[in-house]
């Protein structure tokens, strides 16, 4: 049902309005249709976004999310493998891995002075020990490229004008994510090397459920955004530039 339809049928329902025909409105209504479509299509038009930087922005997104996806499966063989608590400590940049005897030997003789090993993993060898030690690894670095394949890209298509003001929010809302996700990584971490929490035999030494699921929920969230805003990105909803109603 169409607005001029509903304002003639209001006027024959009002004594005082019946007098006034469709054809005294109609023109005042067209000129109000036009008016907002033409505000809409300048609105619009502010948020233009070339097509080959809309092409790449949705690319790198796809990746940023294709990479939040594979951090969850390398994640989960990390907890597989009971390899999460081999690194028992952690730097923002990253460290060099051990590569010599001495270096290897340090390395495991820090570990030996946390939980896992007095109560769960006394008999493990050094050999098995680089095992665990290289898939923690292996995980953190893979994190810390995603914070790179995130930032870099998303500097420059800023400084090309290739994000509309909408999708500028939600990048930094994603890179403030990011950030938060590697801080909460060492948390859950932290909690599984604590001392205090695993002082009897029978104890089994493992990172807080709660900061595990934290760690995991908020991955679930980065890869949903990224997703839904390359999916954006690449099909976005066709623009209408005028619609324009009439009663028959």
């Amino acid at each position: 049902m169409s607005a001029l339809y509903l304002v003639s049928k209001l006027c024959r329902s009002i004594p005082a309005l019946r007098n006034i025909k469709v054809t005294h409105i109609q023109p005042y209504l067209r000129r109000t249709t036009v008016t907002l479509a033409g505000e809409g299509v300048q609105r619009l038009a502010t948020e233009e976004v070339p097509e080959l930087g809309r092409k790449w922005v949705g690319r790198w997104l796809f990746g940023c999310s294709g990479m939040v996806f594979g951090a969850v499966v390398i994640g989960g063989l990390t907890r597989l493998t009971d390899s999460g608590l081999s690194m028992t400590d952690w730097h923002l940049f990253g460290k060099r891995p051990p590569f010599s005897q001495l270096e290897w030997e340090k390395e495991f003789a820090q570990y030996q002075q946390y939980p896992e090993f007095k109560i769960k993993n006394k008999d493990i060898s050094l050999q098995e020990f680089k095992f665990i030690w290289w898939m923690e690894y292996g995980h953190r670095q893979w994190g810390r490229t995603i914070g790179t394949f995130f930032l870099l890209p998303a500097a420059y298509f800023w400084h090309k004008g290739w994000f509309t003001r909408a999708l500028k929010k939600r990048v930094v809302a994603c890179g403030v994510l990011i950030g938060f996700q590697g801080l909460l990584g060492w948390y859950m971490v932290k909690s599984g090397l604590e001392k205090e929490r695993f002082t009897e035999p029978s104890d089994v030494p493992r990172v807080s459920q709660y900061r595990l699921a934290a760690h995991l929920g908020t991955a679930f969230v980065l890869y949903s955004l990224f997703l839904w805003n390359a999916l954006g990105v690449t099909s976005p909803p066709q623009m209408i530039k005028q619609v324009s109603t009439y009663a028959h």
